[in-house]
């Protein structure tokens, strides 16, 4: 498994590997239109570097897990991270955590202290999976922008180690 940096002509099929993985956790079905989207959003992204999409790769190249991170458009210090996923049948071998890893390193790099993320509020395993990961809730929710689902800000400091 080797993780490496993916470019905008990589973001689509990025999206499409999270909205696939995302599929059992949503309460409404996906709409075709979703993932290029997304995918759009995340393009115009690209405008304002740094910016850190992530793809974890098997050897013959097949894209099994992604994520990205930013930082945060309202304080440069917390990193925004987003889009992590596995392929669902390449879970919980340890490609999430790889990946998850390796962006708050890329986000220390650019002088993060600290990040943020959105999870599912109904989703109790992925709040466990980051909860794990030394991820809590701050206490903040927000709508889902697309389903109006509600979401729970998970928040780390970045402190010692990833």
């Amino acid at each position: 498994m080797s993780i490496s940096d993916g470019g905008q002509p990589d973001v689509v099929a990025a999206c499409e590997l999270w909205f696939r993985a995302d599929g059992a956790r949503r309460s409404t079905d996906m709409k075709p239109d979703e993932p290029a989207a997304l995918a759009e959003e995340i393009a115009e992204l690209y405008h304002r570097p740094p910016l850190h999409l992530l793809l974890a790769q098997t050897p013959t190249g097949d894209l099994v897990g992604t994520v990205l991170g930013k930082p945060w458009r309202r304080d440069p210090q917390i990193g925004q991270i987003s889009l992590l996923a596995v392929e669902p049948r390449w879970q919980a071998q340890g490609i999430g955590s790889m990946l998850l890893d390796e962006v708050v390193a890329r986000l220390r790099s650019d002088g993060c202290l600290a990040g943020r993320m959105y999870v599912r509020a109904a989703d109790a395993g992925l709040q466990r999976f980051y909860e794990k990961r030394g991820w809590s809730a701050t206490g903040e929710m927000e709508a889902e922008p697309t389903t109006g689902d509600p979401e729970l800000v998970l928040a780390r400091a970045f402190g010692g180690g990833a």
